[in-house]
């Protein structure tokens, strides 16, 4: 080794890596004058790092800031403690934010020697957090102005919902918790227990879709039960998945439902009254006269052997017609009220209803059922799935185009389940759907009430060139 060269020493050290460090550094000893300080320090003094040495905060800033520095140099020097200060300061007119951190030195014996100080400008930092708290103060107050309650939660690993991260003012006042109780609930403690099982595969459907809207019912503090329809959206918050909810209060939405179910219910039942009163008179007047009439006509030279020829041909035509309107008078009594939806039951009635229809129309029409005959179901019950199925094949025939129709109605276990299908031309669903809203074709649309006032659903599945399915499941009790 060279005997010229230095071997850099522990001050040698210490001076590098003070001089690299980003922040302002100082030391006082006892009597509070410098004994050191790196760069960026005397850079803001504006004098160099030698300058400073040996003398005191007096000579460098006002005279109110050199005393308030040296009453908290004091301080620490009498305390012997660590204090961790964050200040504003106007300096050249501008506002600024330093954050400072002063601790005593002390010795091997413990005595206390001076004070070292580190600070640093945080001007920027804290322009940012008043800037974040008034875009958070923005965010709480549309966050609780909404009439929607709103929850955040974070999904678990296992993709069910975790805790409750977030809850609005709504929220508190719909369900009885404060904000902090909704922190240790989650919304499986919201959820009625019937709604636990579909829990999971509605989650599963938010995270691959990452919006979600359903409805379901949730349960108060104090057990009140809530109707609610819950807009989900996944979202990212911090590097992690989250998911708010608006949850809308749908009990007067529900109210009115059911209020337009029960009068449309009333409704149908006065239909289907009159359609009885209406059938009856033309079953047993109108028919009866036009039957009466047709045998007079029958017999109106049964004492006149001789009668003109052609004077009898007119009237065996008009026997003729009359036989017709007979039938076509019969028909619609039938039609519009089953006569032997009573007396055979559904099934049977149902069967001659499709034979019927299969022979008038030249459309092979395949029934089966299963397990309904076992049922006692109330006449409403019985009427409405006759009606759903004449509509069905009603439709077949005015704009299917279909030479089969295949229908198979099937008790299963708490539900109904009755399915249509045929081999026609096919449709476009949603697009014969809002026609028919436009148009005033009330074929599907009553189907679809029909199928509410028995609290089922109904599901149309059509392509065009390949046919129709409709399938419509209710409960029975």
């Amino acid at each position: 080794m060279n005997g010229n060269s230095v071997k850099p020493n522990g001050e040698n050290k210490y001076r590098t890596l003070l001089e690299n460090l980003p922040q302002k550094i100082f030391q006082k000893d006892r009597d509070l004058v410098y004994v050191s300080c790196n760069e960026n320090y005397a850079r803001d003094l504006k004098i160099k790092p030698e300058e400073i040495i040996g003398k005191t905060d007096y000579e460098f800033f006002p005279k109110e800031l050199a005393e308030k520095y040296r009453a908290d140099d004091i301080r620490i020097l009498t305390l012997g403690e660590t204090e961790d200060i964050e200040e504003k300061y106007v300096q050249d007119g501008q506002e600024m934010w330093v954050h400072t951190v002063k601790t005593p030195i002390k010795d091997g014996k413990g005595n206390i020697k001076g004070v070292i100080g580190i600070f640093w400008d945080i001007t920027e930092q804290k322009r940012g957090e008043e800037a974040l708290k008034g875009s958070e103060e923005k965010y709480r107050v549309l966050f609780n102005s909404t009439n929607d309650a709103l929850f955040v939660h974070r999904p678990t690993p296992e993709g069910m919902p975790g805790k409750f991260i977030e809850a609005n003012d709504v929220a508190c006042q719909r369900y009885g918790y404060t904000r902090e109780e909704f922190l240790n609930l989650s919304p499986l403690d919201l959820s009625a227990p019937e709604d636990l099982p579909n829990i999971p595969v509605r989650q599963k459907k938010l995270l691959a879709e990452k919006h979600v809207i359903f409805e379901k019912v949730q349960v108060s503090k104090e057990g009140r039960r809530i109707p609610v329809e819950i807009s989900s959206h996944l979202f990212n918050l911090n590097d992690r998945h989250a998911v708010l909810s608006a949850v809308r209060d749908i009990t007067e939405r529900k109210r009115a439902n059911e209020h337009i179910r029960t009068l449309t219910q009333e409704l149908m039942k006065a239909q289907e009254s009159e359609r009885q009163r209406i059938s009856r008179d033309l079953h047993d007047r109108v028919a009866q006269d036009l039957s009466t009439l047709k045998i007079g006509l029958d017999t109106l030279f049964d004492n006149q052997p001789e009668g003109p020829h052609e004077t009898r041909q007119i009237v065996s035509e008009l026997s003729k017609m009359l036989q017709g309107t007979i039938t076509v008078v019969r028909d619609l009594a039938y039609d519009l009220r089953p006569v032997g939806l009573d007396q055979m039951g559904l099934v049977r009635s149902v069967h001659e209803y499709c034979e019927e229809f299969s022979a008038k129309n030249q459309v092979k029409v395949d029934f089966f059922a299963s397990g309904i005959d076992k049922l006692k179901l109330d006449f409403d019950t019985k009427i409405t799935l006759f009606r759903l199925i004449q509509e069905s094949l009603n439709n077949v025939r005015k704009h299917a185009d279909a030479s089969q129709v295949t229908m198979r109605l099937v008790a299963s276990f708490p539900n109904i389940i009755l399915r249509i299908e045929d081999n026609g031309k096919g449709f476009d669903v949603e697009d014969r759907m809002g026609s028919a809203a436009k148009e005033r074709r009330m074929g599907l649309r009553t189907m679809q009430e029909r199928v509410a006032l028995l609290k089922g659903k109904m599901r149309i599945e059509s392509r065009l060139t390949e046919g129709s399915k409709i399938f419509i499941e209710f409960p029975y009790r």
